[in-house]
């Protein structure tokens, strides 16, 4: 009796491995704890803080069994929780899933699943619970790797051959989630049953499934419109596909343009402009002066991937993108919005410039950032180029002082 139990407990482990549809029904009566099973919060939302770790953001507040999980990567660019083997190898209960070899920023590796009861939470009012959920704990030689191979990963959905995912698991408790980064020191991560991106959001972007192009996992990523390295437009022979990933500091470009990018010698900034629902444009843009975690790294993609990486220029943007804005993502619907920080809401890029009177133009006191030319710079300074769209706002305290910022929607609109 016993045995044929446990058979049924690891026939059905499989069947929900390699379905790649999970069914969102109401959880089971019983407490038997045979596969996975989520059970409601009593809040809509759940917040967790996240902590500077390294150059990335560990999520707080993650618990297997009652152990705490610790170090655990905030990552938009991977499916699983994965655990430290230290706390959990004696522990954790078998899931009848065999070992697979996995790819975590290019460092490879064998994960074991296992079973474990999930809470994630801090409060009791707000905890979002998983009943025997499938986590994983990666080998010495991920381990070993510098992101040390434990991640808190957001990819919901899946092809068949790829285990089960942390959200996918969760399944109606999570259908949007949005991370906060426009204060280090405070930043945090919010698990919504609801839609974080409201319907009438005229900025939304949406995404794109990679599945149908070949990639295991639908990334959350988007049409890229322009590129901009060096504060050049770079020519692109291809589309140019944007991925967000956490869980990389700077930016990763496919081979392909990285390639196209040689003859520039270094890149010190580079520049995405994204295009929204409405036809608008958010431009993202890092550089070495302004972020230590800028560094560009080439993107090897595994064979499966042909057919996107034949069809698109491929861009992954990580943290050096990311911090100072939130990102907010509907994870079933598939849209996804950024919003920066309250003093440049209004505007696509935070680039600012200081003009001390009207009639004074030349007068400047605050110069742009690296991500805009300084050829504009120079040609305000000079008094030329002021019939260039611009947003003015007077500057608290300082009379007759204005910032200055380039109005992007007037500017393409014109053209």
């Amino acid at each position: 009796m016993l045995e044929s139990s446990r058979a049924e407990i690891c026939r059905r482990q499989l069947m929900f491995a390699k379905s790649s549809l999970f069914l969102l029904g109401a959880p089971a009566a019983n407490s038997s704890r045979q596969f996975s099973s989520w059970y409601p919060s009593d809040s809509r939302r759940v917040e967790l803080p996240l902590s500077p770790c390294g150059s990335e953001f560990c999520v707080d507040g993650i618990s297997i069994d009652g152990i705490p999980v610790r170090g655990a990567i905030l990552d938009t660019g991977s499916p699983f929780l994965n655990a430290s083997p230290k706390s959990f190898y004696f522990r954790a209960r078998a899931s009848c899933l065999p070992d697979t070899d996995e790819v975590f920023a290019g460092s490879s590796g064998v994960v074991r699943w296992r079973l474990g009861d999930v809470e994630i939470g801090t409060t009791n009012s707000s905890i979002l619970r998983l009943v025997s959920g499938i986590y994983g704990l990666p080998d010495d030689d991920l381990r070993a790797a510098p992101h040390g191979g434990l991640f808190f990963g957001l990819v919901k959905h899946r092809s068949r051959k790829i285990r089960p995912t942390l959200l996918e698991q969760l399944g109606l408790q999570v259908q949007g989630f949005q991370i906060n980064l426009q204060n280090e020191q405070n930043a945090k991560l919010i698990l919504s049953r609801d839609k974080v991106v409201p319907p009438s959001e005229s900025r939304a972007v949406s995404l794109i499934d990679l599945r149908r192009y070949g990639a295991p996992l639908s990334y959350y990523a988007c049409r890229g419109l322009r590129l901009f390295v060096n504060n050049q437009a770079i020519p692109l022979s291809k589309p140019l596909l944007v991925l967000f990933d956490t869980g990389l500091t700077g930016v990763q470009l496919s081979s392909d343009l990285l390639d196209d990018l040689y003859a520039l010698r270094g890149i010190r900034q580079l520049a995405a402009d994204i295009l929204t629902e409405n036809g608008q444009t958010v431009r993202l843009s890092a550089s070495t002066r302004k972020n230590p975690r800028f560094l560009v790294t080439a993107l090897d993609l595994p064979p499966e991937w042909g057919n996107a990486q034949s069809t698109f220029h491929i861009l992954v943007l990580g943290l050096a993108f990311l911090v100072g804005n939130t990102l907010s993502i509907d994870v079933d619907t598939g849209r996804l919005h950024i919003s920066a920080r309250a003093a440049a809401q209004d505007e696509s890029i935070n680039n600012f410039m200081s003009i001390s009177t009207p009639a004074a133009p030349s007068s400047i006191l605050m110069a742009p950032s690296p991500s805009e030319p300084m050829s504009f710079f120079l040609a305000l300074r000079r008094g030329e180029g002021l019939g260039m769209p611009l947003l003015r706002r007077p500057i608290r305290n300082r009379p007759n002082q204005w910032w200055y910022s380039i109005d992007r929607g007037r500017e393409s609109s014109s053209s």
